[in-house]
C-alpha cells in the first residue's frame, strides 16, 4: 500500500491510504517581467524563491460503518496542521514543506467505505532532505551541492561571537547557547525565547550559496550549523 506521512503521523496509521502515486508539480522560481519598448518579448528577471505548488493525493478508506464518521472526524483532524511535513513513501529521504491542506468533500461510495482528495499546498515545491535537518560543523557544510539555503546556526559559548560568512560579519552575544534562523530572521536562546537584539548583521549574509563556501567564526566557541539543504 502506497502510504503518506503528514506532520509526522502516517496515514496508514489510521487505516486510510492513497489511492495512486500523486503526480508531483515541477518546481517554478518566481519572476517579474518587465516589457521594452521596440523589443520582441519580454524580459524576465528571476528571484531565488520559488512559487507554491499544489500536491493532490487521491485518499480512500474502508471499515465498519458505525465508524465511518469518526474515521473522517479523524483525517480531518490529521490534515487540520499547517506548516509542517510531508512525506511519501516511496521518497523517505525527502520531505515537503506544506503550508495547508485543503480537503474536497468525502464520496460515501457505500456504506463502509470513503474517497476524498487532499491537495497539500506546498510552500515552495521543492524537496527537502532529511540529512539537512541534522547539525554538523561548518566545516562539513562549507561545500553546498543543493540549491541556496537557509542554515540555522548553533552556538554555544559566552561572550561576542563574530562569524564571518562569504567574507561578511555577522556577531552575537552569547550567554551559553544561541540559535540564528536565518529563513525566520530570528535569533533566540534554547527555550524558544526571541532575543534579536543580541545579534548584529544581517541575515542574508549567512546564507549557504549553491558551491563552495567561506565560513569562520571568533576562538571559544563551538559553532554548529543545520543547513536545511533543499533542491530541485
Amino acid at each position: 500500500m502506497y502510504d503518506i506521512c503528514y506532520g509526522g503521523k502516517c496515514a496508514s496509521e489510521l487505516e486510510v491510504y492513497a489511492v495512486n502515486r500523486p503526480n508531483i508539480p515541477a518546481a517554478k522560481r518566481k519572476s517579474n517581467s518587465m516589457e521594452i519598448a521596440g523589443r520582441d518579448g519580454a524580459l524576465y528577471e528571476e528571484e531565488e524563491a520559488y512559487e507554491e505548488q499544489n500536491i493532490e493525493i487521491q485518499m480512500n478508506y474502508i471499515g465498519a460503518e458505525e465508524d465511518w464518521m469518526d474515521r473522517w472526524r479523524m483525517v480531518q483532524e490529521w490534515l487540520s496542521r499547517r506548516n509542517t511535513t510531508l512525506i511519501l513513501s516511496d521518497d523517505p529521504d525527502y520531505f515537503f514543506r506544506i503550508s495547508k491542506v485543503e480537503l474536497d468533500n468525502n464520496e460515501r461510495s457505500s456504506r463502509r467505505t470513503g474517497k476524498f482528495k487532499a491537495t497539500f499546498v506546498s510552500k515552495d515545491g521543492l524537496y527537502y532532505l532529511q540529512d539537512g535537518l541534522a547539525e554538523y560543523s561548518c566545516e562539513a557544510v562549507q561545500y553546498n551541492p543543493y540549491l541556496l539555503t537557509y542554515p540555522t546556526y548553533h552556538i554555544t559559548g559566552k561572550g561576542s561571537c563574530e562569524l564571518l560568512v562569504n567574507g561578511k560579519f555577522f556577531s552575537v552575544d552569547v550567554s551559553e547557547e544561541l540559535y540564528i534562523d536565518t529563513e525566520r530572521r530570528l535569533t533566540y536562546i534554547s527555550d524558544g525565547t526571541a532575543v534579536n537584539h543580541a545579534a548584529t548583521g544581517d541575515y542574508e549574509d549567512l546564507y549557504l550559496l549553491p558551491g563552495e563556501n567561506t565560513m569562520e567564526y571568533s576562538d571559544g566557541f563551538q559553532v554548529q550549523v543545520i543547513p536545511n539543504w533543499r533542491r530541485l
